[in-house]
């Protein structure tokens, strides 16, 4: 229906494009689509009333331009143009363009700039680009308009007339100075400076980030969105005039960023295994989309969210799912932090759309050993378990301060293979919960006390030892300065026993034990300045066995056993006798 107010104007309006029936929907969404329907109305307006357009469907207005009356035969200046839009939207996709007048212009060779993004009807935009003056000294029109290539030029002509003689300028603005830089988050760093000076007049500035280019700016201040948490950062700024003369850089200004601590992982920074859909439809998801997966018996697919800490401290951490009546009633979800985990099993068809608490608290190291789990094996059937984000907040310090390095170490061996260790105790902001024992730069043992024995000693052996000591959040000190100790050598024969004897046809056979590995060797003869000696069995052991041949049948020898331990120590038996068969 139409509605008619007496004495005003009423208007009736459908917007439909209608070229067919499937893009009608596509037409709606095209800004320039919409714009020319707005310029449609506004027209109709105009010719119910009688009145002319003031703007056409193709509109530009002069706002300015920086373009000089002068320049020296081959000076480079960078000019700019401001048009304002006054019909349809103007952007790249459709080919709006500013462009030199009869595609052609004595001072450059590019005769179009193009537009980045869009410019809706009352915006303005600005071009910047160069000028390179002619060699040959006289007077030379540069001209400008607004072209729609392959449509129409439209609006506008900006025109200026340039005179082109005398020395270019090449004197360079003066240094920036008092450049600050500031970091406002751990992603931005803002910078501020005082503005240079120029015999014709600065134009810009260009910042510098770590010795590369990062962007400019006509103003005396920039903000840097582009920065990582947790990093150095070195800025300077130089200033340019129109002829492209660029200053020296400016003071250094060194930053860095605050380290985040707050961490939130949606599903696709997670790493999921197993066969998991995407879902959209949910409301109540965190970002744009989650994953599900059905509940099992037995565990079929897992998600893990894990961050990388830069500050060690103590964390909570929550999950985000979307409810629904299909969801699990028990979502298993473990939390892995510095020392632990613990199962939270979630109800997710309730509380969805949130933040939902599953740990407080919990101490994380730096880096990426700390995560967040999540299983399908619930048990259930007919069910899903929903992936969606993590989070991890930082809500306290974590004792990141070593004790002191242990002072006064000593060693003293008091036997062959012990070494008794003491020194003085370290101190702690907190408290000393042990010290590691490290015996030639490997560690051997921990202690609670202020002394150690290190029992695992060899004879005769020069050991090198150190100490260090620990708190509770794994603090490690330095080590302590070395105490050096060598054990005494062995002096103790080994100790014989169990000797005896068995006769044989012209011989006999000698079994015998040590207390300790050594050498077998057997004496013997006809009398107890015995005369004859086995040959030595080198190899060291403590069951030993000899076998003596090539004796006088049915007739009595003596006999005695010799051993050697690896330290050169020797032990004689005492005489024995045994008859041949």
């Amino acid at each position: 229906g139409e509605i008619r107010i007496p004495d005003r104007a009423a208007i009736l309006i459908e917007l439909a494009f209608h070229d067919t029936c499937d893009l009608d929907a596509v037409r709606l969404r095209d800004s320039f689509w919409t714009s020319g329907a707005m310029w449609g109305i506004y027209k109709g307006i105009c010719q119910y009333f009688g009145t002319t357009p003031t703007w056409g469907f193709y509109s530009s207005e002069y706002v300015s331009d920086t373009i000089p009356s002068q320049l020296a035969p081959g000076e480079v200046r960078q000019v700019s143009i401001t048009l304002r839009n006054r019909g349809v939207v103007w952007s790249e996709a459709k080919a709006f363009r500013l462009g030199a007048v009869d595609d052609s212009d004595p001072f450059t060779t590019e005769t179009r700039h193009t537009i980045s993004g869009e410019v809706a009807p009352g915006q303005t935009y600005t071009w910047t680009f160069n000028l390179t003056a002619p060699s040959t000294p006289g007077n030379y029109i540069t001209d400008w308009r607004m072209v729609r290539d392959g449509v129409t030029w439209f609006g506008a002509t900006v025109q200026k007339t340039i005179q082109v003689g005398g020395e270019p300028d090449t004197q360079p603005p003066s240094a920036p100075t008092n450049l600050s830089a500031t970091a406002v988050s751990p992603t931005q760093v803002n910078l501020t400076w005082t503005a240079s000076t120029d015999n014709v007049g600065v134009v810009g500035y260009r910042v510098y980030r770590n010795n590369t280019q990062i962007g400019s700016t006509t103003g005396t201040s920039y903000s840097d969105t582009t920065c990582t948490s947790n990093t150095t950062y070195t800025y300077e700024v130089t200033a340019y005039d129109g002829a492209l003369n660029e200053s020296a850089r400016s003071n250094q200004a060194v930053v860095t960023t605050p380290a985040t601590t707050d961490y939130i992982i949606d599903n696709p920074q997670a790493t999921f295994t197993g066969t998991w859909s995407t879902g959209t439809m949910s409301v109540d998801k965190y970002g744009s989309d989650y994953r599900y997966i059905g509940t099992q018996t037995t565990e079929t697919g897992t998600a893990v969210w894990r961050p990388n800490i830069e500050v060690a401290g103590y964390y909570d951490v929550f999950c985000w799912y979307p409810q629904g009546t299909n969801r699990t009633t028990a979502a298993p979800y473990i939390v892995y932090w510095n020392g632990g985990s613990q199962q939270i099993n979630v109800n997710q068809q309730t509380n969805g759309g949130r933040w939902n608490t599953l740990v407080s608290a919990k101490p994380f190291s730096t880096g990426t050993n700390g995560y967040l789990k999540l299983g399908n094996a619930t048990g259930e059937s007919s069910l899903v378990v929903m992936a969606d984000a993590a989070r991890f907040l930082k809500v306290g310090d974590i004792d990141t301060q070593p004790p002191s390095v242990p002072t006064g170490l000593t060693a003293n061996a008091v036997s062959q293979t012990r070494v008794d260790l003491t020194w003085t105790a370290s101190t702690d902001n907190i408290g000393v919960s042990g010290y590691k024992v490290f015996r030639n730069g490997s560690q051997i043992g921990t202690s609670v006390s202020t002394s150690y024995s290190d029992t695992t000693c060899s004879p005769n052996t020069t050991y090198t030892y150190k100490v260090s000591a620990y708190d509770a959040a794994g603090n490690e000190s330095a080590q302590s300065s070395p105490a050096v100790v060598t054990t005494p050598g062995d002096t103790t024969p080994p100790v014989i026993s169990s000797v005896a004897a068995t006769g044989q046809v012209g011989g006999f056979k000698v079994t015998w034990n040590t207390d300790e590995p050594a050498t077998s060797q057997v004496e013997y003869g006809l009398t107890t300045s015995y005369g004859s000696l086995t040959p030595l069995d080198p190899t060291l052991v403590t069951s030993h066995s000899v076998t003596v041949t090539g004796l006088a049948r049915r007739t009595t020898y003596h006999y005695r056993v010799r051993s050697k331990d690896a330290a050169g120590n020797e032990s004689v038996s005492g005489d024995y006798t045994v008859k041949t068969k």
